[in-house]
């Protein structure tokens, strides 16, 4: 359970760090996890079926395909590559062949939560539980997670975006854990937040449109340019959280440094004061939208 006064900081800030939030073996042993989904992936030859993670800045720059398999992801597990991915050659020993996909991957999403035993394990587990209970939330629903992977090739720092943008609840109750698998510092790409700014409302939605011929999705206003002095590093030691509103202002900034740098992610909502919007790109179905309690 949160204290008072992490309570009043998550309030005051829109975020709130928690430290040894998961121990060091269990972020080992999902960091192995995660090779031996993308082992399985290269067994069961799905190679060919797997595309980059959209653009979801400029969303006009991916393909229809690229989309389709972005958009029937909600209740899968699937590999995104980043865009500049080449096929691994077929001489490769397997452990080489993991190892090359590993580093061109992007994340793995989006329901990790409810198909893989280890993701489960930790997304429902009571320290979760516990926290969620101090934000008073009656029922929680845990609505998509993501195994988010980041190498020293990685774009330059993203603009900002809010959660709640791509995840939208009215009123507004999403929140996320995002946990380090690893120690994360601003040489390898750890978050950047603006601090407070979750008080300042949603400022755009990203919008599954009815009519195919509009696009399969959409922001319903233009890029909001956010003031990059606000922004603040937020390292964090391995098996360390990040608690998150959904309104709060962040980005992923770049990684210099030569190693990954490994993140697991999940968001939630109150289904007792919030109803989840019928537009947004994942839409609701019982096999992932899983009560927490």
């Amino acid at each position: 359970m949160l204290s008072p006064e992490q309570l009043k900081q998550y309030d005051s800030d829109g975020y709130l760090v928690i430290e040894n939030f998961v121990d060091p073996d269990t972020c080992s042993k999902l960091t192995q996890e995660v090779d031996k989904l993308i082992e399985n992936i290269i067994l069961t030859h799905e190679l060919d079926k797997i595309f980059a993670y959209p653009n979801l800045t400029n969303i006009e720059k991916s393909n229809k395909d690229e989309l389709e398999y972005f958009l029937s992801s909600g209740d899968k597990i699937r590999l995104f590559m980043n865009s500049d991915y080449q096929p691994v050659s077929g001489s490769l020993r397997m452990a080489d062949k993991v190892n090359v996909m590993r580093k061109a991957a992007n994340k793995i999403g989006h329901g990790l939560h409810a198909f893989n035993q280890l993701f489960r394990d930790i997304t429902f587990s009571q320290k979760v539980k516990g926290v969620v209970k101090s934000l008073e939330y009656k029922k929680p629903i845990i609505c998509q997670s993501m195994y988010c992977l980041k190498q020293s090739f990685s774009r330059p720092d993203a603009p900002g975006h809010q959660d709640s943008t791509y995840i939208q609840v009215e009123p507004n109750t999403l929140a996320g854990f995002w946990i380090a698998m690893e120690d994360i510092t601003p040489e390898n790409g750890c978050l950047q937040l603006i601090p407070g700014s979750h008080k300042d409302g949603l400022k755009r939605r990203f919008v599954r449109n009815p009519s195919k011929s509009e696009g399969l999705l959409s922001y319903d206003k233009d890029p909001v340019a956010y003031d990059q002095e606000r922004f603040v590093s937020v390292p964090l030691k391995e098996g360390s959280a990040i608690l998150m509103n959904g309104l709060v202002v962040h980005r992923s900034t770049s990684c210099k440094a030569p190693t990954k740098r490994d993140a697991y992610a999940f968001h939630f909502y109150d289904a007792e004061k919030s109803e989840y919007s019928n537009n947004n790109w994942m839409e609701f179905t019982s096999k992932t939208f899983l009560p927490l309690y």
